[in-house]
């Protein structure tokens, strides 16, 4: 039986963090004590790393829960020190497979600049651990024939480095029940006459929208007022320049109105939107500029009795906050339980995880 399993994603961006949860949720279940381990994380502070850890209450340190960092490793291997990584590596990874019956591990993010030294990276590291591989691919805005072309590239890729891969899960996959069938029954059998187990899992766009938490870490803001609000997801973000009887017909539901901290005619019409059925319901107020209102609009607004709206506010400019929270992709956090349900019942709806797990732990290690 093999007692591990390598998850690696082929591009950035695949969702595979929420695949990962319902991996490892799985796991846990069907086989008990399980540890989790990435071979390589981007940065010293790795979410997906804290956000198992601490769902799953994982009882490995966290520095013991990955070998190097992307920056590392890219160090070594430039150095001629490809023997000093792998052994960094496999001694981590040895530690945690002597004292638990399973050991999950999850490849990089592909978010650095080399997306091909990440791709062979992380082949290399699963054909020196001979760890089964469970493949995560992005069908966003990818047609049925795109899904399957570059995903039996990928497929290709892998198996031509001796990979033995047991499990494709095409992810954020916008198709029909006739396209997921045709994508599930497309993929080459490999030379050992076996074809890996295919599932597609389809968008949630729930997922990927930031929470207005997110916001608030990703600009480092102050929230001045509805910190009991800063769960609410934000659906899109408006810049509020103008006169609040123009501003308005701007609304849309989940809105961020971003807008200079002086202007409490757009705060004011904000909030009363928010009590306005006529009107949709926006998730918050950023305040730009290290502005902040006058006293007695604080005042006015601290004494709100309506649905409290997070109002926050930061140094930077109004460009540069839009700039800022531009890309911000929302991320599923250990005490998320809306979007960790979601992702778990995603998961769960549309990938067979017994017959998954059979897959991976019936393989025959050496």
């Amino acid at each position: 039986m093999s007692k591990t399993l390598y998850v690696s994603a082929d591009e950035a961006k695949t969702g595979k963090s929420a695949i990962v949860l319902g991996v490892m949720h799985t796991l846990q279940r069907e086989l008990g004590n399980v540890a989790f381990f990435r071979p390589i994380i981007n940065e010293e502070e790795d979410h997906d790393l804290r956000l198992i850890l601490s769902r799953f209450e994982v009882d490995t340190p966290y520095e013991d829960a990955y070998g190097v960092t992307l920056d590392e490793a890219r160090v070594l291997l430039n150095s001629g020190k490809r023997a000093q990584l792998i052994d960094t590596v496999i001694k981590k990874y040895k530690a945690l497979e002597e004292t638990h019956s399973f050991v999950l591990c999850e490849g990089s993010d592909f978010l650095g600049k080399d997306s091909a030294f990440e791709f062979e990276l992380n082949a290399d590291i699963a054909f020196t651990l001979d760890e089964p591989m469970l493949i995560i691919s992005s069908g966003q805005d990818k047609s049925v024939q795109q899904i399957i072309d570059s995903t039996n590239i990928t497929l290709d890729l892998m198996r031509s480095k001796g990979l033995d891969v047991v499990g494709i899960i095409v992810n954020r996959a916008q198709v029909t029940e006739g396209e997921r069938r045709k994508i599930i029954s497309s993929f080459k059998v490999g030379k050992d006459g076996d074809a890996p187990s295919v599932y597609v899992v389809p968008e949630e766009p729930t997922l990927g929208r930031p929470t207005v938490e997110d916001v608030r870490e990703s600009l480092g803001a102050e929230v001045i007022y509805g910190q009991e609000r800063m769960d609410v997801l934000v659906e899109d973000f408006l810049i509020a320049a103008m006169q609040p009887e123009h501003f308005l017909k701007y609304l849309t539901p989940g809105a961020l109105v971003i807008t200079p901290g002086d202007r409490s005619d757009i705060i004011l019409a904000t909030l009363a939107s928010r009590l306005s059925s006529r009107y949709p319901d926006v998730s918050a107020i950023v305040l730009t500029g290290g502005l902040r209102p006058d006293a007695r609009v604080m005042e006015l607004i601290k004494g709100w009795v309506g649905i409290p709206l997070p109002i926050l506010t930061v140094e930077d400019s109004t460009y540069q906050t839009v700039k800022a929270i531009n890309d911000l992709r929302g991320r599923i956090e250990p005490d998320d339980e809306r979007k960790v349900a979601t992702a778990l019942g995603l998961f769960e709806s549309n990938v067979d995880g017994e017959e998954l797990a059979r897959r991976f732990t019936s393989r025959e290690s050496d």
